[in-house]
């Protein structure tokens, strides 16, 4: 039984930074960046099976409606949305000319 349903699409997310310290858990700590300004920090276990999300990896989150799936993310824990930012640091993050 597969976890997705055919509401469910994808959305990709950069990663802008990833801490160089772990948590008790020994998970990382990851700003992921979307390419309309969201974006969320997450826990992630970066060792093991799980393939290391490193700065500038695109990372596809499912989504329902505008809503993030991250329970469906492997490794992923303790989301937290993050103020949108500005399109002047999107475009920076996502290395696309500024409009300015």
């Amino acid at each position: 039984m597969s976890l997705y349903s055919p509401n469910q699409h994808k959305v990709p997310f950069k990663v802008h930074r990833v801490s160089t310290n772990t948590n008790a858990f020994g998970q990382n700590g990851i700003i992921l960046v979307g390419m309309d300004g969201t974006a969320w920090e997450v826990c992630r276990i970066q060792c093991g099976h799980r393939t290391p999300w490193t700065e500038g990896t695109i990372v596809d989150v499912p989504h329902k409606k505008e809503a993030p799936l991250w329970h469906l993310m492997d490794g992923v824990e303790c989301p937290r949305q993050l103020q949108k930012l500005p399109a002047k640091l999107v475009n920076e993050v996502w290395k696309k000319k500024s409009k300015e």
